[in-house]
């Protein structure tokens, strides 16, 4: 609290701390990492409604990828429920894969993609393909995949492959955290941030 404190003058000047006021918050959804909401919620019963305290939740939620109610028994974890068809909605570009969560080292990523891509690989990580709109296909140097909606396909790390659109898909990728999109290829116009979140 003292860090906190010592800091906030300074933070608040440079835009790292903004007032809002709960149940509404002013904020888009997951634009925090972490939501941490200590002993305010729950306490006030008499003071304030239940239905207070669930749209407080709920934004705290929407705001973050990641939501902790801290007590004095420690952290109790409230998971996050992510909307894919809300989360597509946030972009338009294609092969330009968004992060929408994360585990474990691992990236959920969603993307748009039609046309053709390049030749690549990744050396360092499986990469899954799990088809939500739309029909993918594959090009491997020995052979041809062809994926519709529900279906999933993991290219082993190292192999050489090539996805390819007729029309606009929607996918969802799993891949290690940092991964390229183009692999081991050449770094070119289709090459996007790695980082990228939504």
């Amino acid at each position: 609290m003292d860090r906190f404190l010592a800091n906030y003058e300074a933070g608040r000047h440079e835009g790292r701390y903004v007032t809002a006021n709960l149940p509404a918050l002013p904020f888009s959804d997951f634009a925090f990492d972490l939501a941490l909401c200590s002993h305010f919620l729950f306490l006030y019963s008499e003071q304030l409604s239940g239905q207070f305290h669930v749209e407080s939740l709920r934004n705290l939620m929407r705001v973050a990828t990641e939501t902790h109610n801290l007590t004095s028994e420690g952290t109790t974890m409230l998971p996050t429920r992510i909307n894919l068809s809300d989360k597509l909605n946030l972009f338009s570009e294609q092969w330009s894969p968004k992060i929408i969560a994360q585990m474990e080292g691992f990236h959920f990523k969603l993307a748009r993609l039609e046309g053709d891509f390049v030749w690549h690989s990744h050396p360092d990580t499986d990469e899954t393909f799990l088809i939500l709109e739309g029909q993918l296909r594959i090009d491997f140097r020995d052979g041809v995949v062809t994926l519709n909606k529900g279906e999933m396909l993991i290219v082993p790390k190292g192999v050489e492959h090539k996805p390819f659109s007729e029309s606009e898909c929607h996918v969802m990728i799993l891949v290690r955290e940092g991964t390229v999109n183009t692999g081991d290829a050449a770094q070119s116009e289709l090459t996007a941030e790695p980082g990228a979140t939504i």
